[in-house]
This record gives C-alpha cells, sequence and structure tokens, in this order.
C-alpha cells in the first residue's frame, strides 16, 4: 500500500514532489478507488511503476496491471515471476517488485527494458530495442510509456541486455 500512500502524499503537494517510485501498486480495492486515492502520474514530477504480481486475485495477481505512471516497467509481462511457479495469490511475484528495486543499486547487469506496446510483441520481436532504458535510480525522468524485460528466477535477477532481449 506504501506506493498509493506516497501518491497520495505527491498529489497532496500538487504533484510538485520530484519522484514517486511505485513498487507493484496495490490492487485490492483500490481499483475501485477513483485515481486521487491511489498513484498516478499526477503525483509527482515523474513517477515510475514496477508491476510484478499484476491482476485480480483469482488470476494469482496483488497489483495493478494496468499502466500508472510516467513509465512502467514490466519484468516478465508484469504477471507471475520466474521461481515462484505454484505461489498462492501472487505473494512471491509481489515481493519480487522491492528486491528488483534493490537490486539496482548493486547490479553491475542492469534491468535493462525496451519500449514496447505489449509483452507478445517483445516476445516477437516487434520492438525497437537498440537502446534499453535502465530501470531504478537512473532511470531518465524525461521518459514516458510502458517497457519489457526478462530477468533471471533466483538473484542476482538483473540480466542485462540479455534481458532486454526477447530471445
Amino acid at each position: 500500500l506504501g506506493c498509493h500512500v506516497a501518491g497520495n502524499i505527491g498529489g497532496a503537494l500538487d504533484g510538485k514532489a520530484a519522484r514517486v517510485t511505485a513498487l507493484d501498486p496495490a490492487l485490492p480495492l483500490f481499483d475501485i478507488a477513483p485515481d486521487d486515492s491511489r498513484v498516478d502520474p499526477s503525483d509527482a514530477q515523474f513517477v515510475d511503476v514496477v508491476h510484478a504480481a499484476g491482476g485480480y486475485l483469482w488470476e494469482n495477481g496483488l497489483a495493478f496491471f494496468t499502466p500508472r505512471g510516467d513509465v512502467d516497467f514490466y519484468p516478465n509481462n508484469g504477471r507471475s515471476q520466474p521461481g515462484c511457479e505454484g505461489e498462492s495469490f501472487g505473494r512471491c511475484s509481489h515481493q519480487r517488485a522491492p528486491a528488483f528495486f534493490e537490486e539496482t543499486f548493486s547490479s553491475t547487469e542492469g534491468f535493462l527494458g525496451c519500449p514496447c506496446e505489449d509483452w507478445e510483441q517483445f516476445l516477437e520481436g516487434n520492438c525497437n530495442c537498440d537502446d534499453p532504458i535502465i530501470m531504478g535510480q537512473n532511470t531518465p525522468t524525461t521518459l514516458n510509456g510502458t517497457f519489457f524485460f526478462r530477468t533471471g528466477s533466483t538473484a542476482p535477477y538483473a540480466l542485462g541486455k540479455s534481458g532486454a532481449s526477447s530471445e
């Protein structure tokens, strides 16, 4: 729920906060709340989101799958994460969002995402990934869009340029 709280604080500051990073924004009950009660791009000058367990509980999800920021990152399509097979209610996948973000501070590989319309386009190699975008503290704050990449199933999760490839 923390990213919605951060979004509300940013909203109370009329979007003057420099940045809000939302790690897998919770979906239950927030899906029926108005935008001013959940994280959205107006909450800061730059809002970036990491989606890791997108979907409803009955889909084994816990979080928003739809874009909520200026930049939305979708590791492994932002739903079920590798190494979390057989999980209940998306708990393992949901916990990957903060694990991925924490790893951005120490990774030599980096989480590099391709701008793309959706996961299927990414997997088919139909995205321009000549200049992948880094996820984390060094994400360019002038960007907009959705970015897809793959991760490993165990830490360290970042795959660098190979994660930005559909192969």
